[in-house]
C-alpha cells in the first residue's frame, strides 16, 4: 500500500499550520508505492473543487496563491494505488494581524486623534480593532496601563528601615499617579469587547494621551487619542 512522507501508517498524521491572509499556502503530500499513487485533495471532508476556493495542484502539491480567512480548515491528501490508500491531514489556520481601522478607504490611517470635551461631561474613545484571531485590546493613559481587572491595592512596604528622601518622593509620585488613575477608573467603563472606552464626569486631570493597543499572535496596532478637558 502507498505511504506518505512524514506520515505514520498507524497514526493519523495532522500538521498544524498557521499562515497570514494573502500569503501563499503550499501543502506537500509526497507518497511512495508501486505503482506510484494518485492524489486527491479534500477540504473539510469535501472533495476540493474550484467552486470552493481558488487553487492549483502540481502532482503531489496543493498551492493557494493568496490564501483567505475562509480557507481555514482541515485539508486532507488521499494517496491511492491498487494496494490501498494513505492519507495526511493539514489543519490550516489563516490569520489576519490585529489592525485598527479609522474609516478611510484609501489606505491612509490616522495614528492620533484629537478630542476635546468639557468638565463634568462624558467622553468616549472608540478603537475599531479587527483581526483573526480576535485581538485583545489594552488601554493606557500617559503610558500607564488602565487596569480594569485588578483591585487597585497598592503594595505596602514596611522593612523597619528608614527610607531615604528620594525613595519617599518616588513613592509619593507613584501614589499620586495611582490615585489619579483610580479616580479615572471609577468613572470609566469598557464596552464593545473593549473597543469603546467611556469616561463620565470628566475632570481636568483626565486630559492626556490615551492609547489603545490591539494585539493578536499575528501582529499588533496602536491608536492614540489626545484628550483635552476644557
Amino acid at each position: 500500500s502507498p505511504s506518505l512522507t512524514g506520515a505514520d501508517e498507524h497514526v493519523t498524521q495532522v500538521d498544524e499550520l498557521k499562515i497570514l491572509s494573502e500569503d501563499s499556502l503550499e501543502l506537500t503530500c509526497e507518497g511512495e508505492g508501486m505503482p506510484p499513487p494518485t492524489y486527491s485533495w479534500f477540504w473539510e471532508n469535501r472533495p476540493l473543487v474550484p467552486s470552493l476556493m481558488s487553487y492549483r495542484v502540481n502532482k503531489h502539491e496543493l498551492v493557494i496563491d493568496k490564501v483567505k480567512v475562509e480557507n481555514s480548515g482541515t485539508f486532507t491528501c488521499l494517496a491511492v494505488n491498487p494496494a490501498g490508500t494513505a492519507e495526511k491531514h493539514f489543519n490550516v489556520s489563516v490569520q489576519v494581524p490585529a489592525h485598527i481601522g479609522t474609516g478611510r478607504q484609501d489606505g491612509w490611517k490616522a495614528t492620533t486623534i484629537n478630542q476635546e470635551t468639557v468638565v463634568n461631561s462624558s467622553f468616549t474613545l472608540f478603537c475599531p480593532a479587527s483581526g483573526v484571531p480576535e485581538p485583545s485590546i489594552l488601554w493606557s493613559k500617559d503610558n500607564n496601563h488602565l487596569d480594569f481587572v485588578s483591585k487597585y491595592n497598592l503594595p505596602t512596604e514596611n522593612t523597619g528601615l528608614v527610607p531615604d528622601k528620594h525613595r519617599l518622593e518616588s513613592q509619593e509620585i507613584s501614589r499620586n499617579l495611582f490615585e489619579i488613575e483610580k479616580r479615572l477608573l471609577e468613572r470609566a467603563k469598557l464596552s464593545n469587547n473593549g473597543r469603546r472606552l467611556t469616561v463620565d464626569n470628566a475632570t481636568h486631570l483626565d486630559s492626556g494621551i490615551y492609547s489603545c493597543i490591539a494585539e493578536n499572535e499575528a501582529g499588533n496596532d496602536k491608536l492614540e487619542f489626545v484628550v483635552s478637558v476644557l
